[in-house]
């Protein structure tokens, strides 16, 4: 072949990419001599939704596309990424929209030459079978269905539920039990005639309190219902209702026109009606999660569910959706390890562990960011009086013991519920933080920001309230302490050395590797929260959220907010990918194991760091205080 710089220059592009950089060089600059270079303008349609297939696919160079269906954003395609392979594989027409956000170059990459490619080259196939490229798979598409309205997708494969079927409150059991098998369903809502759900009852409801005698067939329906009804509204996206579900673990969810129980019922999803066709489906774990009475069990349910988290990685699932599902899912695990050593206990130890004791998840647990299985920051705040009170570090040492049967790992700096310097009375976590607010120093400041990230996780609401208004109060006495967690927020800046190379760890056995905690997750986490929490912003504790609020809160300051909010998910989502890959917690990885598109992302979240440490130090005056 004849020397072209054109081709060859296409070729090198392409071969930084995957699949691409499974070819061999002269099947590579073959296809790039096929490859069809276009400048799109913003706004331009490289395909239509429900247009047959043209003969290429489209690789972006540079720019940006996005995925449309029916007006609703789906997906973004970036620099690297494919896009029209669904329609490749399939046949079929386009399922999405593709629309040109920015001026973009685009190369068109003609099928003829390439499908025989992918039949020949395993590793490519692989990589499509495994739904790797944007917007391909054709098993369920979870990161578009976890998007949409769940109205949209009822009567689907993903999402069966049901039109509302009810009865009147008037209702005898006997005639709520023949409308439920008539209609061949497991749940009847309870409702008036204005349609609105007053409460629920289940096949559960019959076997315990019908078939065993303890309320008679006769009897009013309102003698086993239960109540107020969990509802949610129509359009809710799947994956809000999925997790609304794990949060509250209940089976099923009433969809009301406003989504309250004060307007009219108009479909019944149940946790059955959710896609099970994945063993690892997080409703099914939820199932199995309820049931689970040791510790063999919970262990194989903590490896479904990361198994779970690495299914939606590579389908794309934003970051959002996964720290909410594979959160709910810890929480569930996390209280069914409390469960079995409660059942353990006497009734008088249960009765006042459920009426006076927060166990409370703190750290990246109490962010709602702990994708892997990594360290059980946790702490109790218990009003309980004389035995039970002593008896709580060592119970929670028993909860520990089983978390960490089933992966997780007990912190290092023995942050937990089962230490007893974490395990005390409202009273005594105020004189705690008082202590922190006028000593900050760095250990002081290190211990006060895990406890600010504090998230109730199981048990009762009012001690752990108790303790959040004491330390609001606490923050507005010693107002200096937020300057001093503003230090403390700058001291990791931006991980770039004089000549822009990346700072590498330069000792023990993590030498010459990369540490993503240290250097991008944890001056990004701690600049939202002195800056969330100096707002007395207390309730909010994800990292993400924060700066989206703070985004609404300083319209000045949105685009460094928004931007820190997109780098720190991101961040998030590359040490869950690297974790699940080295098979340890994700936070040191190796520089040359990133793609040139990794790479520059990863140096893009440097970025807001930098503008949010310029802020805090102007905001805070800490030049002043460091000199």
């Amino acid at each position: 072949m004849a020397h072209n710089s054109i081709i060859e220059r296409v070729a090198d592009e392409l071969g930084e990419f995957p699949p691409f950089d499974m070819m061999a060089r002269a099947a590579l600059e073959k296809l790039a001599a096929s490859v069809r270079i276009a400048y799109r303008d913003a706004g331009e349609l490289l395909f239509r939704e429900g247009e047959a297939p043209l003969p290429h696919i489209f690789w972006v160079k540079d720019g940006r596309v996005d995925l449309y269906r029916e007006d609703q954003h789906i997906d973004t395609c970036e620099p690297g990424d494919l896009v029209g392979v669904r329609s490749m594989l399939t046949g079929n027409n386009y399922l999405l929209e593709g629309r040109i956000f920015s001026p973009s170059l685009i190369y068109e990459i003609s099928l003829h030459d390439f499908e025989p490619l992918v039949k020949e080259n395993p590793g490519i196939s692989l990589f499509f079978a495994r739904g790797l490229a944007a917007g391909q798979s054709t098993a369920p598409d979870y990161k578009a269905v976890f998007q949409t309205p769940v109205q949209q997708q009822i009567g689907s494969q993903v999402v069966h539920g049901a039109e509302l079927i009810t009865c009147s409150p008037d209702a005898s059991i006997a005639e709520a039990a023949k409308i439920m098998s008539e209609n061949q369903i497991g749940s009847l809502v309870i409702a008036g005639d204005n349609g609105h759900p007053a409460g629920i009852i289940t096949d559960t409801d019959f076997r315990k309190k019908v078939a065993t005698g303890i309320v008679p067939v006769n009897a009013l329906v309102g003698e086993i219902m239960s109540g107020p009804v969990i509802t949610a509204p129509v359009d809710i996206p799947v994956y809000e209702l999925l997790i609304l579900m794990l949060e509250n673990n209940i089976h099923h969810i009433c969809l009301t026109s406003d989504g309250t129980r004060h307007s009219r019922g108009i479909y019944m999803v149940s946790e059955r009606d959710l896609i099970t066709v994945q063993e690892n489906h997080p409703a099914l774990l939820n199932k199995k999660l309820r049931n689970a009475a040791d510790n063999s069990v919970l262990r194989r349910i903590c490896d479904q569910s990361e198994q779970l988290l690495g299914q939606y990685l590579e389908q794309e699932v934003s970051t959002e959706i996964l720290s909410g599902i594979i959160s709910s899912l810890h929480d569930g695990i996390i209280a069914r390890a409390i469960r079995i050593v409660l059942e353990r206990k006497k009734n008088n130890f249960q009765s006042a562990f459920r009426k006076n004791v927060s166990w409370v998840a703190l750290g990246s647990l109490g962010r709602k960011e702990q994708l892997l299985r990594t360290d059980l920051d946790s702490a109790i705040i218990h009003s309980a009086d004389g035995s039970v009170g002593r008896e709580l570090p060592g119970f929670a040492e028993d909860v520990i013991e089983i978390l960490t049967n089933c992966g997780f790992r007990e912190c290092p700096a023995q942050v937990m519920a089962s230490n007893p310097d974490w395990c005390l009375s409202p009273a005594e976590w105020e004189e705690k933080f008082r202590l922190w607010f006028e000593t900050p120093d760095e250990q002081s400041l290190m211990q006060a920001s895990t406890f600010l990230d504090m998230r109730l996780q199981f048990g009762d609401h009012q001690p752990l309230d108790k303790v959040r208004q004491s330390i609001r109060n606490g923050l507005e006495k010693e107002s200096a302490f937020h300057n001093f967690l503003a230090g403390h927020a700058t001291k990791n800046p931006p991980p770039v050395g004089f000549f822009k190379q990346l700072i590498l760890e330069k000792e023990g056995s993590h030498e010459h590797e990369f540490d993503i905690k240290a250097r991008v997750m944890a001056p990004l986490s701690d600049a939202a929260r002195v800056l969330s929490i100096s707002y007395g912003q207390l309730e909010i504790t994800n990292t993400a959220e924060r700066f989206r609020w703070l985004a609404k809160k300083e319209t000045t300051n949105e685009v460094i907010f928004s931007d820190a909010a997109e780098a720190y998910n991101w961040i998030m989502r590359l040490r869950a990918k690297s974790g699940l890959m080295n098979r340890d917690e994700g936070r040191y990885i190796q520089i040359d194991q990133l793609d040139k598109r990794q790479k520059r992302l990863l140096r893009n979240c440097f970025e807001p760091i930098n503008k949010l440490q310029e802020l805090l130090s102007v905001r805070f005056q800490l030049d002043y205080i460091r000199s």
